[in-house]
């Protein structure tokens, strides 16, 4: 939450499913290979998981990561053996197959640990050891399973052909020819456990692109995996592991808006979660105030019944991103009138902002809370003068008055008072005039990223501006300086992507969190911006770059950041932070969304209207099977004689009266 751990991801084998995930090295978890394990719900279950040949641990020779499983292959005396090790909600299966398998076993210490102890945020007693004094003396099974309680409610059920305890571990041992072994957290079938249906749901996409097309299918696969309990009816996006896999406001509304017409069941789950957290009362230890809508809460087994780590609610853009998202939702899918049902609490929210820029005249957030720095970018010393200082509190961050400028004039449309109708596009209004005559610097001929508590702009070269694209926040001109700048090699852009602080500012540092790595999700946002204004030129250079990064790195998919050095003098790009992460994975979607210019305007019939563009280098985009008006819309661009010809139709007819248009960008 506060720290900021690099995790290898290049070097770790990490699967994850819904609340579920594990991290491995070499088919191993243990001491001295530091946050591996098995994960559930904010707490480590197993820290000590390794495969044993005649009771030695073996490495395998080769491993193999697909989806949800990973492939390891050994080479023994007996011959070689095979090692699938797979999830499904709420367990994993492990199996093997060879010759003399039965002279495999794997070996286990369940550690029932808060992560907040793991990741040595939280220090002192937990209750990682109490499953021991819950075990019979005699512990030797066959043919059965065995549970452990770690407290009251919270359990591991083990499956294997022979159980056996050996001191503090658990041994699974194997079967002749073929061994199943399961880990449960509740009694499922793993065939019906399994978000195959999650993926299929997802439009599929055709181009002439074999890069992008892969990117494409990775993140829905990768998304797909992290949502929260589809077959509980829960499509919520947790958010990145090892550390960030849980509840977070930003990121999942984010994520929603993302792939709104890609699964609404996500953007749905996201509305009804946050709805229910929404703040109620006024607490300034939580910072929970009515109507702001929360930044993290946590289950695990201590930081779940901490005051502040249960519901935190420090963050000044989740807010507005919520009414983004039910907006969007009405937008695209205005057939459903369940999420309706919380439109009392995004009035909450509403009103939350209203009164934050009337207060303020802009919207920010104080220096009198846990996190120093309240917007995406949370690190301490991520907002900054030229001269590297640290400036005062209250900091307004530019993106944050973009978000909320385009909240309040949305949210507008949701009230019948003609008098706060008023109050909200006249705010919104001044928002936009802020943006433009407070946050421009002659001196950087560009944004600066916030104004500070004394009314100065902080002159700094930061990716933040290129958020205004996306909410369409700034005019024409403007948002070709800020396109140029962005795409400048010499400035913020590293060859690989957009940088978060530019080369030669004085906290520049190319591994720092927030001061000058490169991160996807951050450049997806710029990239839709970038094909929302029409910038072909700018959009189809750091796109391509963007796709550079992902085969380089190797991943399957985008990590939360990578380095940020120059392309020319790195060697090779190092990924950081976590992986595979929500918003990330739902970026390409939001690029999509943008290059198709796609937009649904309510009327009777409603009017829903294709404008796509196309990387310069790229020939051919056909999508199947877009959310819109209940239906499913077919797209197909392609470029003929040097324009573009579209066709598009319904393959499911929206439940409502429509008119398909497809127009041309100029």
């Amino acid at each position: 939450m506060l720290d900021y751990q690099i995790v290898s991801a290049d070097r770790t084998e990490s699967l994850v499913l819904g609340k579920l995930f594990v991290i491995l090295f070499m088919g191993e978890a243990g001491e001295g290979i530091p946050y591996t394990g098995v994960y559930y719900s904010d707490n480590r279950y197993i820290d000590y998981y390794a495969l044993k040949y005649k009771n030695s641990i073996i490495s395998p020779q080769t491993v193999e990561r697909s989806n949800r499983q990973i492939k390891y292959e050994y080479v023994t005396v007996d011959g070689k053996i095979t090692r699938t090790t797979s999830l499904f909600y709420e367990g994993i299966e492990e199996k093997i197959q060879g010759p003399h398998a039965e002279n495999m076993h794997f070996e286990l210490h369940p550690d029932y640990r808060d992560i907040f102890y793991v990741r040595s945020f939280l220090t002192g007693s937990s209750e990682a050891n109490r499953w021991l004094k819950r075990l019979s003396p005699r512990f030797n099974v066959k043919r059965q399973s065995v549970e452990i309680q770690f407290d009251g409610y919270r359990r591991m059920v083990f499956e294997a052909k022979e159980i056996q305890r050996k001191k503090d571990k658990i041994l699974l041992k194997a079967g002749k020819d073929l061994s199943l072994i399961r880990m449960l957290f509740k009694r499922v079938s793993p065939r019906r456990s399994t978000p195959n249906f999650v993926y299929k749901a997802f439009p599929k996409i055709k181009t002439d692109d074999r890069r992008f097309e892969s990117l494409y299918d990775q993140s829905i696969t990768n998304l797909s995996n992290t949502l929260e309990s589809p077959f509980d009816g829960s499509f919520f996006p947790l958010s990145a592991i090892p550390w960030f896999h849980t509840v977070f406001g930003r990121d999942s509304t984010i994520t929603s808006i993302h792939s709104m017409m890609f699964n609404p069941l996500i953007a749905k789950s996201t509305i009804v979660k946050l709805g229910e957290l929404i703040g109620r009362k006024h607490d300034l230890v939580t910072e929970e105030e009515p109507g702001k809508i929360i930044h993290e809460k946590r289950f695990g087994e201590v930081s779940g019944r901490d005051r502040v780590l249960s519901g935190y609610y420090g963050s000044v853009d989740a807010t507005p991103l919520y009414v983004l998202t039910y907006l969007g939702y009405l937008k695209y899918h205005p057939q459903d009138d369940s999420v309706k049902k919380f439109e009392g609490e995004v009035l909450q929210a509403l009103r939350w902002i209203k009164k934050r820029v009337k207060s303020d005249g802009l919207l920010g957030y104080s220096g009198k809370s846990m996190l120093s720095n309240q917007a995406w970018k949370d690190s301490w010393d991520s907002v900054s003068h030229k001269d590297g200082s640290i400036p005062p509190h209250p900091l307004f961050l530019i993106e944050v008055q973009g978000y909320a400028a385009k909240a309040l004039e949305g949210g507008a449309e949701l009230l019948d008072d003609k008098q706060e109708i008023r109050e909200l596009i006249h705010l919104a209004e001044h928002l936009y005039r802020s943006i433009k005559g407070r946050y421009w610097s002659q001196k950087i001929s560009y944004f600066g990223e916030a104004i500070d508590g004394e009314g100065r702009l902080t002159e700094i070269l930061t990716s933040n501006p290129g958020h205004l694209l996306w909410m369409n926040a700034i005019t024409n001109g403007s948002a070709e300086k800020v396109a140029q700048l962005l795409v400048d090699r010499s400035k913020l852009n590293s060859g690989y992507g957009v940088k978060t602080l530019a080369y030669g500012e004085v906290r520049h540092n190319p591994l720092a969190y927030h001061n000058g790595s490169v991160w996807p999700h951050d450049n997806m946002i710029i990239l839709s911006g970038l094909a929302r204004y029409n910038l072909r030129e700018e959009f189809s250079e750091l796109l391509l770059e963007l796709l550079d990064a992902y085969s380089e790195l190797g991943l399957t998919g985008l990590p939360e950041l990578f380095s940020g050095e120059r392309r020319e003098k790195v060697r090779k790009i190092v990924p950081m932070g976590g992986f595979p992460i929500a918003w990330c994975d739902a970026g390409i979607l939001g690029i999509l969304h943008s290059m198709l210019g796609l937009d649904v305007q309510h009327g009777d019939p409603y009017k829903v209207t294709v404008s796509p563009i196309l990387p310069e280098w790229m020939n051919e985009l056909a999508i199947k099977g877009l959310h819109i008006l209940g239906g499913r819309l077919d797209v197909q661009v392609k470029r003929v004689g040097g324009k573009i010809k579209t066709d598009c139709n319904f393959t499911v007819e929206p439940n409502s009266p429509f008119r398909l248009e497809t127009l041309e960008r100029f």
